[in-house]
């Protein structure tokens, strides 16, 4: 069991957190290169779409779901009742607009749509790469969370 943001998570949790949590660091990594700023706003949106993505891939269980939009509000809300609160009603909704957005499955459309209406919300400014790294990173998590979960799991026995 690993400790993250004062919940205990079991080793398929910590692997879904992982994985969003370095997607949500590489985006960031974009927006400062554009000297645009990366706030908890920003972190809660991506998050969300990062799980989304993997609750796509492998079909997460509604109790990790549940525990990454919990992290998530722990990590966003900073010990603040309120804005923890709001962090995991926000990426409850989110989460919402996604599957909406989607339909009935991820396909190339859908996560065009979702992509654009992310960048659109953040104002993305013309020949920004957070559209693009977006993409490329709901495909690198296609291409890997199978091998991660696998990896993680053989490691824990």
């Amino acid at each position: 069991m690993a400790l993250i943001e004062n919940i205990e998570c079991d080793i398929n949790e910590e692997t879904t957190f992982r994985i969003a949590d370095e997607c949500c660091t590489k985006i960031q990594t974009v927006y400062e290169s554009e000297n645009r700023e990366f706030s908890r706003e920003n972190y809660i949106v991506y998050f969300t779409y990062f799980v989304f993505v993997e609750n796509a891939a492998i079909a997460l269980t509604p109790k990790i779901i549940d525990t990454m939009e919990n992290i998530l509000a722990g990590r966003v809300g900073m010990g603040d009742k309120l804005d923890t609160f709001a962090a995991k009603r926000i990426s409850v909704d989110y989460m919402r607009r996604f599957t909406d957005l989607a339909g009935e499955e991820l396909t190339t459309e859908s996560i065009e749509r979702i992509v654009l209406n992310i960048e659109s919300e953040f104002d993305m400014p013309e020949g920004s790469k957070s559209a693009v790294t977006l993409v490329e990173l709901t495909i690198e998590i296609f291409n890997t969370i199978n091998d991660r979960f696998r990896n993680a799991n053989s490691c824990s026995l």
